[in-house]
């Protein structure tokens, strides 16, 4: 994984973030077009009292 960026223009309950990923197997290069596509992931961010101890 590398190249990962946040994108606070994206709408949504979060933020999205993508990475890339590759591959050094010669063959998984030239088979799964998937890994030239960047993945996209949303990631929610949750505001908590960190002094309640009531959390579960």
């Amino acid at each position: 994984m590398y190249s990962a960026k946040a994108h606070p223009e994206l709408r949504g309950d979060g933020i999205y973030i993508t990475y890339n990923v590759n591959s050094f197997d010669d063959d998984e290069l030239l088979d799964n077009m998937d890994i030239y596509f960047p993945k996209f992931i949303l990631m929610k961010i949750v505001e908590r009292d960190i002094h309640d101890t009531d959390r579960k």
